[in-house]
């Protein structure tokens, strides 16, 4: 059975409705406002969350649950993203320019778990493992996405909604290659955050419009929903880049250009 659940999520929003910890009004307005500042929405501190892990963790399902409704943090054995450059964490370690280069995928927020300590490293990957800590197809070390380190972490730098398609085909090619899973049975996350360069290139490139970048997206769905069974996607919104003016600093605005 194939099962595909869409949902519109911000970073690490898949944890919080796994968890109880926040109800459906609070989860509705930070979508209705994503960017927006307000009293309503408050923060932890990192320190914290690293400090402190509250969620109830239930065993792992005898048998996989056969809908997406009924699925659990602890059944999802498989972990995958497609993206750009913030999914290959380029520069996540950098200390000058020269380390923007590096593709740091072991600390990748979405995929990231070459420190599957959570008080020092709080990824996605390393949230599930505390529910399931086979969690298979995350990302240590550095390198691109067909290094051994990159595991299902299919994100390239600088690539736009265009590339998602390649990308998913990718994933679920490697996915069939890799003996260690069970691709028609083992529940898979796959997060999909891409956009940024959408916006940024649209000036030069007439074709990055908001219409195509929902084709794109659209597509992509479509064909993970055909061809990658026990899926949920978590579609990531993009980043509002219009802070991007606000950088200061020659080398920032250097970067810019």
């Amino acid at each position: 059975m194939v099962a595909l659940s869409l949902t519109i999520l911000t970073c690490f929003k898949v944890a919080f409705v796994f968890s109880s910890g926040f109800n459906k009004e609070y989860i509705d307005y930070i979508l209705k406002n994503p960017w927006q500042r307000n009293e309503k929405i408050t923060t932890q501190s990192s320190d914290g969350m690293k400090n402190s892990f509250n969620c109830n963790i239930s065993p792992i399902s005898k048998q996989r649950p056969t809908s997406v409704h009924a699925l659990r943090p602890q059944d999802i054995e498989v972990i995958a993203a497609l993206g750009d450059s913030l999914t290959a964490a380029n520069g996540a370690k950098a200390t000058n320019i020269l380390g923007l280069i590096e593709e740091c995928r072991g600390v990748s927020w979405s995929m990231g778990s070459e420190n599957p300590d959570i008080r020092k490293s709080i990824t996605l990957p390393n949230i599930l493992k505390k529910f399931n800590p086979n969690l298979y197809g995350a990302s240590t070390g550095s390198g691109s996405y067909t290094s051994n380190k990159a595991g299902f972490n299919m994100g390239q730098p600088g690539k736009t909604s265009n590339a998602m398609m390649s990308q998913a085909k990718e994933l679920i090619l490697k996915m069939k290659a890799t003996p260690e899973i069970n691709f028609n049975e083992a529940w898979k996350l796959v997060t999909i955050f891409v956009g940024g360069n959408d916006l940024c290139l649209a000036c030069e490139n007439t074709k990055l419009t908001a219409e195509n970048y929902l084709n794109k997206i659209r597509k992509v769905l479509d064909h993970l929903k055909l061809n990658l069974p026990k899926t949920l996607v978590n579609l990531v919104v993009s980043l509002d880049v219009t802070v991007i003016d606000d950088l200061s600093g020659t080398t920032c605005r250097n970067m810019q250009k």
